[in-house]
């Protein structure tokens, strides 16, 4: 693993739940905050049966969101006091930023159902990168990152989301979706 990823690996060692900084949301949800080292920062946003519906990684002067229903998205903050409108988005979803993001949330030991979920998705989000212009490190983490899912194909993907999505609902999709990334390693690998 590269320098650079085993820097994140360390700050997300340093990741810390901020309850003081829990805030309830409207339909009874709430906004929950982690930080770390170095200006890492998770915000989560959970629906009112506790599985996140939104959740950003902040890295510095970027950041990677993923959102239910939609693809993950990277950008640049461009106003640090407008947490979250602040963003310029990327044209295109940075690989190195996802990631950084995937090392950051590895590097936490704890046990932490928000961060586990956001490793999860970002880890199968992975597989979906391009491998275009990548640099080698980069090469490097996705290969690591998606050595262990297993393959699925999109339609078994699709036909894996479920029907309900509460406390434990990414939990099906996740594992099914896992599937994926491992065809996209093997694949890797073979090239």
């Amino acid at each position: 693993m590269s320098t650079r990823f085993k820097d994140f690996g360390r700050l997300g060692g340093s990741l810390r739940r901020v309850r003081v900084a829990d805030r309830p949301l409207e339909g009874g949800g709430k906004k929950v905050w982690h930080q770390g080292e170095g200006g890492a920062e998770i915000i989560s946003f959970v629906d009112a049966g506790g599985g996140a519906t939104r959740q950003e990684c902040y890295l510095e002067d970027r950041v990677v969101i993923w959102q239910m229903d939609a693809p993950v998205a990277t950008g640049r903050v461009t106003d640090v006091a407008a947490a979250g409108e602040g963003v310029e988005p990327d044209a295109q979803v940075s690989a190195g930023t996802v990631l950084e993001a995937v090392a950051l949330l590895e590097g936490f030991t704890g046990d932490d159902k928000y961060l586990e979920h956001f490793r999860a998705v970002l880890r199968l989000a992975a597989q979906k990168l391009p491998v275009v212009g990548l640099d080698p490190a980069e090469l490097a983490a996705l290969r690591r990152v998606t050595a262990d899912l297993p393959a699925v194909t999109p339609e078994e993907l699709a036909s894996s989301a479920p029907a309900s999505r509460g406390r434990q609902g990414w939990v099906p999709w996740a594992l099914g979706a896992a599937a994926a990334a491992a065809g996209l390693a093997a694949w890797l690998a073979s090239r």
